[in-house]
């Protein structure tokens, strides 16, 4: 790995031209982009294709559910940023979120 003035005093980050060849091909996520970024979409999509599988296979539920967001957690998020923009045009006022 050649370091320039340009890296950072900590050793050399990913997603920079800094950095090698090799150590380019083997990073999965660009720049400022959190370590865990593509993990976390692997872990829904994992959870997801178990769900999928057990559909088709028959089994039951698994007691404590799936772990990935359904419809209604999509409403949620949706009724959270829509009074968060509300508060904003109303002077930062507490809004009251119904679920």
């Amino acid at each position: 790995m050649r370091r320039t003035p340009r890296s950072s005093e900590g050793g050399c980050r990913r997603g920079n031209d800094y950095v090698g060849e090799a150590a380019s091909a083997n990073s999965r996520t660009p720049f400022a982009h959190p370590e865990g970024f593509i993990e976390a979409f692997a872990n829904i999509y994992l959870a997801a294709a178990g769900a999928i599988a057990d559909q088709i296979e028959g089994n039951d539920l698994p007691a404590g559910g799936y772990d990935f967001p359904i419809v209604d957690d999509g409403v949620a998020g949706n009724a959270f940023i829509k009074a968060c923009v509300e508060s904003a045009q109303n002077n930062a006022a507490w809004i009251r979120l119904n679920l």
